[in-house]
């Protein structure tokens, strides 16, 4: 079977189609998070859910992954629930083109439409559908710089293959150069999602890893700006945000069993507060320093860092 085939087979209409409203008069705030992978989104999950939110683990890839592996049972569609407002993260990547071109808020946004599609004249539904999704929808745009991300995505993937099932091993398996490529073209898919975004007129913010050096400022005044009336929980970590904790509000799908075989989320999983790690893309070989250089991510990078710095408030 050919997996390219298999992989560009799936729509848009695929993965809505796997979505639903617990209560489609009750539609939550739905603070999204987009980054590649490797770049702390986990860790945002313990944040928002100590303080009693809600959190998904990338639902829409998850839902895109299982369906590229041929599945059709339901064990990873999402079923968005009856709350005020829920957290999601979405990385990008890294293991083919389409993971890495995802486009979350475009997927929101045909939801958001198909939801109204009944309830209003359609010479109104694409400013109704707009209206609602800035309403509904706020976009942080999470990063790390580039070097550190691929280092930490290369030496992951070698520990996540580890917990990967042979029967699942075509879809993962890649070549050093290829996750590279992938990891490029994810970092650039995440500028073109939040371009996107404000061309929508959705509220958005960014949040660099260095932003965690000043945590309490930092994701306070992030909260401040979503608009969530409650200080965060930096500290003192408790069982209901573990990663895939039973009775945990943090919520993963079946399509995470490789990471918990793997381990990935113990290191989440013991640490009780939000950390800044340095990152090791200094020890990359040359050839790669100088294939990221040349790529224009540095400049995104930069881009990302200095709205973190207006955005919140501080200085990195």
């Amino acid at each position: 079977m050919s997996a390219k085939k298999l992989l560009t087979d799936i729509s848009q209409n695929d993965i809505l189609d796997r979505i639903y409203f617990q209560d489609v008069n009750n539609i939550p705030k739905i603070i999204l998070s987009i980054a590649t992978v490797r770049s702390g989104t986990t860790a945002s999950l313990r944040v928002y859910s100590e303080v009693g939110i809600h959190s998904f683990a990338q639902p829409m890839k998850s839902i895109f992954r299982f369906l590229a592996k041929g599945k059709s049972n339901k064990d990873c569609d999402w079923l968005i629930p009856k709350e005020d407002v829920i957290y999601v993260k979405e990385t990008l990547g890294p293991f083919n083109i389409e993971e890495a071109t995802l486009n979350p808020i475009e997927t929101l946004f045909y939801l958001f439409h198909n939801l109204l599609k009944n309830k209003v004249n359609t010479e109104h539904l694409t400013n109704e559908t707009l209206a609602l999704m800035k309403k509904k929808v706020h976009l942080i745009v999470m990063g790390r710089n580039p070097f550190d991300s691929w280092f930490s995505n290369k030496e992951t993937y070698v520990k996540f293959m580890k917990g990967v099932k042979e029967n699942e091993k075509w879809y993962y398996d890649v070549t050093l150069e290829e996750l590279l490529y992938y990891h490029l073209i994810a970092f650039r898919q995440v500028q073109k999602v939040a371009t996107f975004a404000e061309y929508l007129g959705i509220p958005i913010s960014h949040y660099v890893a260095e932003a965690n050096k000043e945590p309490v400022k930092a994701i306070g005044n992030l909260f401040t700006r979503i608009g969530i009336n409650t200080k965060p929980s930096l500290s003192d970590w408790t069982r209901k945000s573990l990663v895939g904790g039973q009775n945990s509000k943090v919520k993963i799908t079946i399509d995470h069993a490789p990471q918990k075989r793997a381990g990935l989320f113990e290191k989440v999983n013991l640490s009780n507060s939000i950390k800044y790690f340095e990152g090791k893309g200094v020890l990359l070989p040359q050839n790669e320093i100088q294939i990221i250089q040349s790529s224009g991510v540095t400049d995104i990078y930069k881009k990302w860092k200095a709205n973190t710095e207006r955005d919140l408030d501080i200085n990195l």
